[in-house]
């Protein structure tokens, strides 16, 4: 089963890594995307684009146009998880840890031996 659409945070008990701050890429937004193909393996990311469109095309680019799935996030990190038998998941948070630890609750929602795949953080 896939999860689609999950832009929903969790709370996190621990972070490693601190959280990042809008504007630090010199846009008032900076956006950022994270892209993968269950299927095939091949991902891509962005990170500090000023518009969500050169982001998302940019992780796009990053797996040669491969990936149908396309998720897009400003001032924070994004990511994905896959499971052994395609499930997956996203999730978003202000540290890359927080963000792949929503992407692997989710991940584990629909599948096992889930595993993050690819992240990003755009500050």
């Amino acid at each position: 089963m896939k999860r689609t659409g999950m832009f929903a945070a969790l709370a996190v008990a621990a972070t490693v890594s601190a959280p990042v701050h809008a504007g630090q890429c010199g846009y008032d937004f900076c956006w950022g995307a994270v892209a993968f193909n269950s299927m095939t393996g091949s991902y891509g990311y962005a990170h500090s684009y000023s518009s969500e469109s050169q982001a998302a095309a940019a992780a796009q680019d990053g797996c040669r146009y491969d990936c149908p799935e396309v998720k897009t996030f400003y001032n924070q990190c994004g990511a994905a998880a896959v499971g052994a038998n395609g499930g997956y998941g996203w999730g978003f948070g202000l540290s890359r840890a927080e963000a792949e630890n929503v992407a692997l609750s989710y991940c584990y929602d629909y599948d096992n031996g889930c595993q993050v795949l690819v992240w990003s953080c755009s500050p």
